[in-house]
């Protein structure tokens, strides 16, 4: 049952709410429009009734709804997260791939002596640069998409504690 209302906390809260309106309006009701009536959990009178049914459902059903929509919306962030991070594990291999590649392409044209060594150097330098950079995207655990000019978006990582 304390599970149940941790899991729905929104709806659990419109049930406590609904409760507390029903004794709020029987005790209103009691005091203020029937002086000198005995306290009446359920009303005699119809349309007293009625009110009283119709707002405690509506908002329980305004709480049921609230609760659905914030756990649809939840699920869209988390798919669109995991779409993020396999899109991110994608570029990582496809350009460690290619890095690679370059890297041993660096590495033929120091031995024949055809390129500049120092330039060669630094290319080597760039593409190691490169891999840790992708090593720190591929080894994230929670990436957040944040807008850092209009269309244009930025994404942030929170490190794994494995690193």
């Amino acid at each position: 049952m304390i599970l149940y209302f941790r899991k729905h906390r929104i709806l659990s809260f419109s049930i406590c709410t609904s409760v507390a309106f029903w004794l709020a309006e029987s005790f209103l009701h009691m005091h203020f429009f029937d002086e000198g009536a005995s306290f009446e959990l359920i009303p005699h009178d119809a349309n007293e009734l009625w009110m009283r049914s119709f707002i405690f459902l509506l908002i329980i059903i305004v709480g049921y709804f609230a609760e659905r929509e914030i756990r649809l919306q939840k699920k869209i962030a988390d798919e669109k997260n995991h779409t993020l991070q396999a899109i991110i594990h994608s570029v990582d291999e496809i350009a460690g791939n290619t890095l690679s590649l370059m890297s041993h392409y660096c590495d033929e044209f120091i031995k024949l002596e055809r390129f500049d060594k120092n330039s060669a150097l630094e290319m080597k330098e760039i593409i190691n640069d490169t891999f840790s950079e992708l090593k720190k995207l591929s080894n994230a655990e929670n990436l957040t998409i944040k807008e850092k000019h209009k269309g244009y978006y930025k994404v942030e990582v929170t490190q794994s504690d494995k690193d």
